[in-house]
């Protein structure tokens, strides 16, 4: 609620503290007048198929139980939260509640575009959605505001950021059930960010694009790729930046192919750049040239493109493994080389001489590595090998992921006292 500063306007809420000119159960629903500062504001709520028309009001946000109502009358503005009028007035709310899950795919970062410039837009990335690698949360209608689970810190952040950009009410319990590893190159932050302000607005009944989410959780810095996977999964790059870009544009969306699999090596003990680190790193580094920025994306028009459309892998490893050679040539001085963990380049080299493997490279600022690999069994094999290959370094791990071709995904449950009721 927004502190207006008058004790009248504080705790209006249904039914308690109501005024006496409500005429709850005529024809419009409700007809308040409220007499502010010589002025008299007024504002209807009409039912419709489930919704409410306002009239007379600044803003009004609908939910499936309440309305979320803002009225402005001069330099005072107020908010209030009321029930639906065509159930009983004095019913009260806490009977039944929602129970919203968000659960949002890992992403592989597996290149930029245009490192230069000169064109007038910067960046433009290559990612693909993983199955089984997720961060998965939690939200329900609470009296009181909490958050529970893992990346406490980094949830709460996100949630007030969502709730403060729509004047939402601190009644609801997040919790992470589990998250994507941080700062391992799989796209945590995003997808994280992206799944609490998901679910923030799937309990208030807001409907907003993954953009405007990623805008008002401050994602998309750079990449756009994490909100893509979000919303559509698959293969996806984005059109970098602009002078007006808020979030990259996503430019291009592929399905991938369900017999390829991506073998990822993870180091427990390492973290990619991030945050401040990561902005001095792009800052201290010179433009890329020209010339390799424009065969970065003719690689990937002319190469990654058509052979994820006629699945032949062989040139899609081909056009990958190029795009990495060149993103560990340009990021190696920052990070130590063009791996971050000295162990995962060597599972990497490994797989290279051991299985003849092309498409192999690192995730973003990694540490994670990666290498693609046709069929399911032969995947399942070369990560059984790399196990004990390395099994003397215990921080490296490994594991086997299909592409994802769909995004992020929100059940939404009804919950009364009598029972728990699926309702999308």
């Amino acid at each position: 609620m927004l502190d207006t500063g008058l004790s009248s306007f504080k705790q209006l809420r249904w039914p308690t503290a109501l005024p006496a000119t409500v005429a709850a159960r005529n024809s419009p629903l409700a007809d308040y007048i409220h007499t502010l500062s010589q002025r008299t504001v007024r504002y209807t709520i009409y039912r419709a198929t489930n919704r409410y028309t306002c009239y007379g009001v600044r803003s009004c946000i609908t939910t499936r139980r309440m309305a979320v109502v803002r009225i402005q009358a001069g330099d005072v503005a107020m908010q209030t939260l009321t029930p639906y009028l065509d159930e009983d007035p004095m019913a009260p709310m806490s009977c039944s509640s929602r129970r919203i899950t968000v659960e949002s795919p890992a992403r592989l970062h597996l290149g930029f575009v245009d490192l230069n410039g000169d064109l007038g837009r910067q960046f433009g990335s290559l990612g693909l959605a993983l199955e089984d690698l997720s961060t998965t949360v939690v939200v329900e209608s609470s009296a009181a505001f909490s958050i529970d689970g893992d990346d406490v810190a980094r949830a709460e952040k996100y949630a007030l950021s969502t709730l403060q950009a729509f004047e939402l009410p601190h009644r609801l319990a997040l919790t992470v059930d589990n998250a994507i590893p941080e700062h391992a190159g799989l796209g945590s932050g995003t997808q994280l960010a992206l799944a609490v302000a998901a679910a923030i607005a799937e309990l208030f009944g807001l409907d907003h694009s993954v953009r405007e989410l990623a805008r008002i959780t401050g994602r998309g810095q750079r990449s756009g790729i994490g909100v893509g996977v979000f919303a559509e999964g698959g293969f996806v790059v984005d059109g970098g930046r602009g002078p007006d870009t808020v979030v990259p544009p996503l430019l291009a969306r592929f399905e991938f192919p369900d017999d390829w699999r991506v073998v990822l090596v993870g180091d427990a003990k390492h973290q990619g750049l991030s945050g401040a680190a990561e902005r001095s790193a792009f800052e201290a580094m010179s433009p890329m040239h020209s010339g390799v920025a424009a065969d970065l994306c003719r690689l990937t028009l002319m190469g990654v493109f058509p052979a994820l459309v006629e699945r032949n892998f062989a040139a899609f490893t081909t056009h990958i493994a190029a795009i990495q050679a060149t993103m560990g040539a340009y990021f190696g001085p920052c990070q130590g080389g063009a791996f971050t963990s000295t162990n995962v380049a060597e599972a990497i080299d490994w797989l290279r001489a051991t299985y003849e493997l092309v498409g192999v490279g690192q995730s973003s600022w990694g540490p994670t590595g990666f290498a693609f690999i046709e069929g399911e069994q032969r995947a399942d094999d070369i990560r059984a090998s790399l196990a004990k290959r390395f099994a003397t370094v215990p921080q490296l791990h490994f594991s086997v992921h299909r592409g994802r071709n769909r995004g992020a995904e929100i059940s939404n449950y009804a919950r009364t006292n009598a029972a728990t009721m699926a309702t999308g």
